[in-house]
C-alpha cells in the first residue's frame, strides 16, 4: 500500500535528473510481512547506475534519494520512499550490472557458485552413483543472472538443463549456443512459470543480487518456491551491508529466517564470508508429509541482528570514521602536492567514497577533471562516463592502459569486497604498475 507519510519530505513527488526518468513512491507497509511497525532512518542519496555509461546513455542515469526503514516485525530493511514501479520497470530494461563473464568481478561470484555446486552435489546423493547422467541432468534455474555466469560455470561441469530468466539478459548468441543455455527475457514470477509449464520443475533455483530489487517480494518468493520440485533447493544470495537506490529491500538473517518459516522451508546452510560481504542462504522445499525441524533463532538473536542492521543503515555512508579521516587526509595530501588522485573502481563504493569527503576537498577534487583519474578493469568501458556526487560526469579509463608501467604514490581502491581488492592488486602487478600505498576502506 502506498501513501504520503508525514515523516517523509514529500516536497517533490517527482524529481529527476532528466525530468522524466525518476519518480518516487512511498510505501507504508512492509513488503515481506505487511507490518507498519518500522524505524525510519536518515534519507540517503546515490548514483543510479552501478557502472559507467556511454555518453549517449546519460538519460538513463541520475542521482536519486531514498529513505530506508527497518521492519521491527520481520527484520527486513526496505525503502519507504524509493523508486516507483514505473521507474524500475523502465530502468531495468537498460540497467548496467557487472558482467563477471568479462573477467571483472568474477572472484566475487565464487562463493555463490560454490554454494550452488554443493547444493547440486547434495541432491546428487539422492540419485544412484551409477546414474551419472541423471545427476548432470538436474534442472537449474537462475533468476536475474544477467550474463549467465553461474550457468556457464555449471555447463563447464557437465550440467545441461540450464535456464536463465532476466528482464535484460546479456548473453551473446554464441555463448548461449556454446553453453546450451535457455535464455528468457522476462520478469520472473509464478505466472511466468505457469506460462512455460515449469511449476515444480527445477531441482535448484539460484538468485544473486535480485531478491532485494523486487517490490512485490512475497509474490516473488512464492514463485521461487513454486518453481522447485519437492526436495528442491533454493539459494538466495545478497549483500549484508548498505542500501542502494535500485534496491527495494535489504534482507539479512532475520528476514531470510522469516521467509523460511513463512513458506515452510528447511534451512540447510547459511554461508557468510564476512560482515562486509555476501551471504548465501540455502533453503530446501520439503517433500509431502515431511516434518520441517525448527531452526535455532531466538528472540535475542533477532534483536541483536536488528540492532546491527540499524547501526549499519543509520549513516548515509557506511564507512568507519577512521577510514573517512584516512581517505580525506590522503586526498588532501595529493591535491596539496599537485598530484593526481587515482581511484580504482567505478561503482557505488566510488560514489560513496567521493561523497563522504568534506565539502572543501570534494569541491577542489571534483571541479577540475585533471585532479581525478578514474579507472576500472573493463577495457570496453574506456571513455565511458561516471556520475559524480556533484552532478557532473567524469571520464573513465581502462586501467590496463592508463596505469600500465606507471609509478604512482597512491591508489584509492573504491571497492569493499576483499575479492575485488585482491583482484585489483593482482592486476596492478600484471600490468607493471608500481604503487607506494593502496588506500582501502571497509563498510
Amino acid at each position: 500500500m502506498m501513501t504520503t507519510n508525514a515523516q517523509l519530505d514529500d516536497s517533490s513527488k517527482t524529481e529527476s535528473a532528466e525530468q522524466s526518468l525518476i519518480t518516487y513512491d512511498n510505501y507504508d507497509t512492509c513488503p515481506l510481512c505487511g507490518s507498519s511497525d518500522y524505524e525510519l532512518l536518515p534519507e540517503q542519496k546515490q548514483v543510479l547506475q552501478a557502472t559507467p555509461i556511454r555518453p549517449t546513455e546519460l538519460q538513463e542515469n541520475a542521482i536519486v534519494h531514498f529513505s530506508p526503514v527497518i521492519c521491527r516485525h520481520c527484520g527486513i530493511s526496505y525503502n519507504i520512499k524509493g523508486l516507483s514501479a514505473q521507474s524500475r520497470d523502465r530502468l531495468f530494461q537498460n540497467y548496467h550490472f557487472i558482467k563477471p563473464s568479462s573477467g571483472a568481478g568474477a572472484a566475487n561470484y565464487q562463493s555463490y557458485i560454490e554454494v550452488v555446486k554443493v547444493s547440486l552435489k547434495r541432491l546428487s546423493a539422492e540419485a544412484s552413483e551409477a546414474d551419472g547422467a541423471a545427476v548432470k541432468n538436474k534442472a537449474v534455474l537462475e533468476v536475474g543472472g544477467y550474463d549467465g555466469y553461474l550457468l556457464r560455470q555449471l555447463a563447464d561441469d557437465g550440467y545441461s538443463d540450464l535456464t536463465l530468466v532476466d528482464p535484460s539478459p546479456q548473453v551473446e548468441p554464441e555463448a548461449q549456443e556454446r553453453y546450451h543455455l535457455k535464455v528468457c527475457k522476462d520478469f520472473f514470477s509464478k505466472s511466468w512459470l505457469q506460462q512455460h509449464g515449469l511449476e515444480g520443475h527445477f531441482d535448484v533455483i539460484a538468485t544473486k543480487d535480485t531478491i532485494q530489487m523486487v517490490p512485490p517480494l512475497i509474490g516473488f518468493v512464492e514463485g521461487l518456491v513454486a518453481g522447485l520440485r519437492e526436495g528442491g533447493i533454493l539459494v538466495l544470495s545478497s549483500v549484508m551491508h548498505g542500501m542502494t537506490a535500485m534496491q527495494f529491500s535489504r534482507l539479512g538473517k532475520n528476514a531470510c529466517y522469516y521467509i523460511a518459516k513463512r513458506f515452510g522451508l528447511k534451512v540447510l546452510d547459511w554461508v557468510q564470508e564476512s560482515e562486509t560481504s555476501y551471504y548465501n542462504i540455502v533453503l530446501q522445499k520439503p517433500v509431502a508429509g515431511e516434518i520441517v525441524p525448527e531452526f535455532a533463532w531466538s528472540e535475542a538473536d533477532f534483536a541483536a541482528e536488528l540492532k546491527r542492521n540499524e547501526q549499519q543503515l543509520a549513516h548515509a555512508h557506511d564507512f568507519a570514521a577512521s577510514d573517512v579521516a584516512k581517505l580525506e587526509q590522503e586526498v588532501k595530501k595529493l591535491l596539496d602536492a599537485g598530484e593526481q588522485v587515482v581511484m580504482y573502481g567505478t561503482g557505488f563504493a566510488a560514489f560513496n567514497m567521493l561523497d563522504c569527503l568534506s565539502n572543501d576537498i570534494k569541491e577542489k577534487l571534483l571541479n577540475n577533471e585533471q585532479n581525478l583519474l578514474l579507472v576500472n578493469s573493463d577495457a570496453s568501458q574506456d571513455g565511458y562516463l561516471f556520475l559524480l556526487p556533484n552532478g557532473k560526469y567524469h571520464s573513465v579509463h581502462f586501467a590496463g592502459e592508463a596505469l600500465k608501467d606507471k609509478e604512482v604514490s597512491s591508489i584509492i581502491l573504491a571497492v569493499l569486497s576483499p575479492h575485488f581488492k585482491s583482484e585489483i592488486e593482482s592486476y596492478l602487478k600484471q600490468i607493471g604498475c608500481k604503487c607506494d600505498h593502496l588506500v582501502t576502506m571497509t563498510a
